[in-house]
């Protein structure tokens, strides 16, 4: 028998800081894997909550067990020998498989493989990964009868699975940034809350782009960004602090709009959080707008201001440093106006952006 619940901390503990990683992938809105090819026959160490509502299996019965178990007779023996040679050669791989359900029921499954590799983790000889990480993409066995739309939906797939893969990488890169924040004593200081706020950030990004149908076009900028920011302000607002939206119908390709989204989720958490300090009222606005052909967009609030001696975001906590490399990213102009009447801070996107 492989390793069982008890085995897991030991992975924990080799790429993640006190579990906060954790958290972070068994909130995530699909269905997750990881196992230990160090181990005899590869056998799965986590799965998330995604996972076990896709195909019925929870802890007790996947840990510790090869992922073959979720074969049957329609499985493709071609699609699984192409998941072996990947595993043992280090790559990633992307299969399309029937897998089966704890009640019997087959599903499709668009699976997607790929080594689990942090700096500084424990490599064997040439940098041989030990983790792998799986990312299930479901789907039921009745769309393969509609010829056209089964092709739609495997593009549609296809594009979602590199969107997540994607993702996952920012949810990790944040995971350890978070980790540099804490204290002495290996705690981390509110790390939960915040990375639960921007991994809710990009789930908030996937619904929109479901909703609209848009796997492979551009996502609503001003709806994606009127839904967080209600998100956020129900979260970190008080009753005396007026949050005002206004958006434009502008529409932004998939990267540009999760870059955005994370920036401004974290410029309104910082507006919500420490702007009215010692005050009961205030205001804080979401604003987009056109300036000369190009996009901007507005946080401001009437709260205390940021103080003298602060050079934000070019210093300060995980989250400013978070939208300094956003706005990097984005090639776009990030100024900051603060005094005793409030913050205000401007993004102008470049020219070419939507």
């Amino acid at each position: 028998m492989g390793p069982m619940a008890d085995d897991f901390p030991s992975f924990a503990a080799a790429d993640f800081p006190d579990g906060i990683a954790l958290s972070a992938l068994t909130r995530a809105p699909f269905s997750l894997v990881i196992t230990d090819s160090w181990q005899d026959d590869n056998p799965i160490v986590y799965v998330n909550r995604a996972f076990t509502d896709v195909t019925g299996y929870g802890d007790n019965s996947a840990l510790g067990r090869n992922c073959r178990f979720l074969q049957g007779d329609l499985t493709s023996r071609e699609a699984v020998q192409r998941l072996r040679d990947a595993i043992a050669g280090g790559d990633n791989v992307t299969v399309e498989l029937v897998n089966y359900r704890a009640d019997g029921s087959p599903f499709r499954n668009r699976l997607m493989i790929a080594p689990l590799v942090s700096e500084g983790a424990e490599q064997e000889d040439e940098g041989e990964p030990r983790y792998f990480l799986g990312v299930q993409m479901a789907r039921r066995m009745e769309e393969e009868t509609a010829e056209g739309r089964a092709d739609t939906l495997d593009r549609a797939l296809s594009e979602v699975q590199h969107r997540v893969k994607n993702h996952l990488a920012m949810i990790v890169g944040m995971i350890r940034l978070q980790a540099r924040q804490d204290g002495a004593d290996g705690k981390p200081a509110g790390g939960y809350d915040a990375l639960s706020r921007r991994i809710e950030a990009l789930q908030l990004l996937y619904a929109e782009i479901t909703e609209a149908s848009a796997a492979d076009g551009p996502v609503p900028l001003g709806a994606y960004l009127s839904r967080m920011g209600a998100a956020i302000a129900k979260i970190d607002g008080r009753p005396g602090v007026r949050f005002d939206i206004e958006t434009l119908h502008v529409e932004a390709p998939f990267q540009t709009a999760t870059h955005l989204g994370l920036l401004i989720s974290e410029v309104l958490t910082n507006a919500f959080q420490h702007a009215f300090e010692g005050r009961s009222q205030g205001r804080v606005a979401l604003r987009m707008e056109q300036r000369e052909g190009r996009l901007c967009i507005v946080v401001s609030d009437d709260g205390n201001g940021l103080g003298e001696d602060v050079e934000w975001p070019q210093q300060g906590s995980l989250g400013s440093r978070i939208v300094h490399g956003l706005q990097a990213d984005l090639g776009a102009e990030l100024t900051v106006d603060t005094g005793d009447g409030g913050t205000t801070v401007t993004l102008l996107l470049p020219e070419d952006a939507p």
